[in-house]
């Protein structure tokens, strides 16, 4: 949707993901992770920390962007 002033990109999400997600573009080339979400669950949205100095995050408005679910590694359950 567009660039917040420090310089992280702000878009809208179709589900709630995982912070700290991989996020790709069509090409699947790493854009960022996910360092925030905000809004309601039923049409939240994220905001992006851009993993490369050298991609300017205007050029990524408007286009589609992939998040990849990481799956949760942690303990069964406690004794």
């Amino acid at each position: 949707m567009h660039v917040s002033k420090s310089g992280r990109l702000i878009v809208r999400a179709s589900h709630t993901p995982r912070l700290n997600s991989p996020v790709y573009d069509e090409s699947f080339n790493l854009v960022g992770v996910v360092y925030d979400v905000m809004g309601p669950v039923s049409s939240p949205y994220v905001s992006i920390a851009l993993e490369a100095r050298d991609v300017d995050p205007r050029r990524l408005v408007g286009r589609m962007l992939y998040v990849k679910e990481v799956k949760r590694v942690g303990r069964k359950g406690r004794r």
